[in-house]
């Protein structure tokens, strides 16, 4: 007897998934283009606005001097501070440094609004090594704003020593800010560094899921052409059956000779797969700085006494990122402003205070509504502050 049998599978893979894991050169070079792209992770982009979030709780300027509040007053109608501190906490975390420009009036003579510039576009003046240039007081000798392609002729550009053509600020509108700098260096370090490998890792597995679950959990066509009784098939019949199925991705009914038989065939149950991502579950909030109690659910065998520890740390954490962007704004910012805007005083930056107690009561809140399946893991962050009513 001979039967001929033709199969009809969904796809193919793409490529084979090992073709995307990263090579070592590419890690030891990352972006700015591929900082970015690591924050469009979900749970990436969750841990990374929970700090924004905590950081900036409360965020406000105050001046007890009528004219201080008056200039704020106009900054914050030109530059919504709020936003624009959020901004600036962002940059900073994911791609190391941010940048500032102060905004003049038309005439020049003060002050009136705060830019949070393209973190990817501007950079610190370099030399032709790759190095900060700096000048003998230890400040950055420039900052070089890289004008996107087409728009060159709207503004005055010059060329660093590095071949960059874009705009060169050397005056003291433009400032930059970290919270943690390489040892003896300008440069910063961004929170997404050290996550960046495990986070393409674990973007080829998800892929590979996708990919898995697609190609082998839905159902195929077995078409049998041929019986004991005609064992002779004519090749030009096989590939008249081959073409029509196969160019067919829907077919509800079809016509065929009774010696042909088609019959569906199911795939069996596919093992969860889903835990071939929990090394990155595991290791991912360490790499992104934040308890994993805030991005996923502890689980009921977590130890409260442990988990009262991370969040103790992370709140240290989060509080000497404050002290630092306080610090950023009494040296950087408010100095410049009174300077221009000839104030007699200097403004107050504060914050609403952030407790162990308020983020235990947050951890514990997102772990019911996460385990009762009202909100997605990944949604968490944003949904429950609102509820919370904190933001």
């Amino acid at each position: 007897m001979l039967d001929s049998v033709i199969i009809f599978k969904k796809q193919k893979f793409e490529k084979p998934v090992t073709e995307s894991i990263i090579t070592q050169t590419e890690r030891e070079a990352v972006t700015k283009e591929q900082l970015k792209e690591d924050w469009l992770d979900p749970i990436v982009r969750n841990a990374i606005e929970i700090q924004v979030d905590l950081i900036n709780l409360g965020f406000k300027i105050v001046s007890d001097d009528p004219k201080v509040s008056t200039d704020l007053a106009i900054i914050n109608n030109n530059t919504d501070l709020e936003e624009f501190n959020d901004r600036l906490v962002r940059d900073t975390l994911i791609f190391g440094t941010s940048f500032v420009k102060l905004l003049l009036n038309k005439s020049g003579t003060k002050y009136v609004g705060l830019w949070n510039m393209d973190a990817i576009r501007t950079d610190f003046y370099r030399n032709q090594s790759g190095n900060i240039k700096i000048k003998p007081d230890g400040t950055p000798y420039a900052y070089i704003e890289q004008i996107p392609f087409g728009q060159t002729g709207k503004f005055k550009t010059m060329t660093d020593e590095q071949g960059r053509q874009g705009v060169i600020y050397t005056d003291e509108r433009v400032v930059h800010f970290n919270f943690e700098t390489l040892p003896g260096s300008l440069e910063g370090v961004s929170r997404l560094r050290s996550a960046h490998q495990l986070i393409r890792d674990k973007w080829v597995v998800e892929r590979g899921i996708r990919q898995t679950s697609y190609y082998f959990t839905l159902p195929i066509l077995k078409y049998k052409i041929g019986t004991k009784d005609r064992p002779l098939v004519s090749p030009d019949r096989i590939e008249e059956v081959a073409n029509s199925l196969g160019t067919n991705k829907q077919i509800s009914k079809f016509v065929m000779p009774w010696w042909e038989d088609v019959e569906i065939l199911y795939p069996k149950e596919i093992s969860n797969m889903s835990q071939n991502l929990e090394p990155f579950m595991e290791q991912l909030p360490s790499a992104l700085g934040i308890p994993k109690c805030l991005l996923f659910e502890t689980g009921k065998d977590a130890q409260k006494g442990a988990l009262r520890q991370q969040i103790r740390i992370f709140v240290s954490r989060i509080n000497k990122k404050r002290k630092k962007l306080v610090a950023f704004y009494n040296k950087e910012i408010f100095p410049r402003l009174a300077s221009k805007n000839k104030w007699k005083s200097m403004p107050e930056m504060r914050f609403d205070p952030v407790t162990l107690e308020d983020i235990e009561s947050i951890a514990e809140r997102m772990k019911t509504y996460v385990g009762s399946g009202i909100i997605k893991p990944d949604e968490a962050k944003k949904a429950i502050l609102t509820v919370e009513d904190i933001i």
